[in-house]
């Protein structure tokens, strides 16, 4: 079910059920789990920590898709979270959110979802995923930026 080219964009993906009985569910790449444990958080640990039995080689080609997907410090912040939560918005449950593109590209990230805000982006999953996460970094006592930062 993983993608097999950066192209193709999917590393993570919800499937809604036909069968109001069944719940949906959620994909993710083991790949992309792994490009997240070595990028962001392997960086925090001390050096002596090794890698979990579960890490994947991760191709070339998706390593540099994912790490030039990283445009802001949002971005990389709680990353594995923003992604579930936006794939949990796909969900039934959630309300079915939309993916959006703009020249064939997911908008994806801080950046695309300010440029890409419209009227109807509480049905947009990465809008939703990143007033999540914004959500969480201003209850921390943060105040974010246009940029992507925050002080």
């Amino acid at each position: 079910m993983c993608s097999t080219t950066p192209a193709d964009g999917v590393v993570v993906m919800a499937f809604q059920q036909e069968d109001a009985n069944k719940p949906d569910q959620i994909y993710i790449c083991p790949w992309f789990l792994s490009w997240w444990w070595i990028q962001v958080v392997r960086p925090q640990l001390h050096s002596s920590v090794q890698p979990p039995a579960w890490i994947v080689n991760v191709p070339q080609k998706f390593s540099e898709a994912l790490a030039a997907s990283m445009t802001t410090p949002f971005d990389s912040y709680q990353l594995l979270a923003k992604v579930i939560l936006h794939e949990i918005t796909h969900t039934k449950t959630a309300g079915a959110s939309i993916d959006t593109t703009r020249e064939g590209v997911h908008t994806l990230g801080w950046r695309r979802s300010i440029q890409m805000a419209r009227p109807d982006g509480h049905m947009v999953a990465e809008s939703l995923a990143v007033v999540g996460i914004g959500g969480a970094v201003i209850d921390a006592g943060y105040t974010l930026n246009e940029d992507g930062s925050w002080d």
